[in-house]
């Protein structure tokens, strides 16, 4: 199993813009290695008995409806209080770069 490292945990952080100080950066490694050690102990698990499921909700249980559109999309009386759009579309100030 790998493990996550402080370097992860900076990178992880870096790429998300997120910021914390060095004591949480320990405490968020810790916490990502315990997510990995019990995603490697349920892989673990025996299986093979099981059947695969689509669902556990059964469909004679689930009210079914015809799928229809019940309210009509007005993007232009949508967009009115939004601070910036083009072509239709919400603008955003950029964050990737």
């Amino acid at each position: 199993m790998t493990e996550i490292s402080a370097k992860d945990v900076a990178k992880l952080a870096e790429l998300s813009r997120l910021e914390f100080a060095d004591e949480a950066a320990a405490e968020i490694q810790q916490e990502l290695n315990s997510i990995l050690q019990f995603v490697t102990h349920l892989s673990s698990a025996d299986v093979s008995q099981t059947q695969p499921t689509f669902s556990p909700v059964t469909t004679e249980s689930t009210l079914e409806r015809e799928d229809t559109v019940t309210v009509e999309n007005d993007r232009d009386n949508l967009q009115t209080s939004a601070p910036s759009t083009d072509m239709g579309f919400f603008v955003v100030p950029r964050v990737v770069e």
